[in-house]
C-alpha cells in the first residue's frame, strides 16, 4: 500500500469505529479476519462508556508503511 492508501486506511478506522456515528462492521474491511471481532468489541466498549464520543485527527504522519 503506498502512504496515502495508508493514511486513509487509518482515517477511516478512526472515523468507522471511534465516532459514535460510525459502523462496527467496518471492523471486516480494516482488520485481519483473526482481529475483526476483537476489534469491534474493543470499540464497542469505547462506545458504551462514552456514547458521543467525537474524534478528529488533526495531524497524521506517515512513512513508508507505518502511520
Amino acid at each position: 500500500m503506498s502512504v496515502e492508501e495508508n493514511k486513509a486506511l487509518v482515517r477511516r478506522e478512526q472515523a468507522e469505529l471511534w465516532n459514535h456515528t460510525g459502523s462496527l462492521d467496518a471492523a471486516a474491511e480494516l482488520f485481519a479476519p483473526d482481529r475483526v471481532e476483537d476489534a469491534k468489541q474493543e470499540a464497542a466498549n469505547v462506545r458504551r462508556g462514552f456514547p458521543d464520543l467525537e474524534s478528529t485527527i488533526e495531524d497524521l504522519i506517515a512513512e513508508r508503511d507505518k502511520v
